[in-house]
């Protein structure tokens, strides 16, 4: 996605569908607690990714 505005665009209307509104994003912190809930394959294709506990 590096890049791409387009790709990161569907993306991100991808995971917010999968939430349950593609038209907005308010109430969800994008940044970060999406990025390690959701999957982007090289085809562009978002899937709900695995919870792994993060050590810190």
């Amino acid at each position: 996605m590096a890049n791409n505005l387009d790709q990161m665009q569907n993306v991100i209307k991808e995971v917010m569908t999968q939430y349950g509104c593609n038209t907005c994003h308010s109430g969800i912190d994008l940044r970060i607690k999406i990025a390690r809930d959701f999957v982007v394959n090289p085809a562009g294709e978002v899937f709900q990714g695995v919870a792994v506990p993060v050590n810190r």
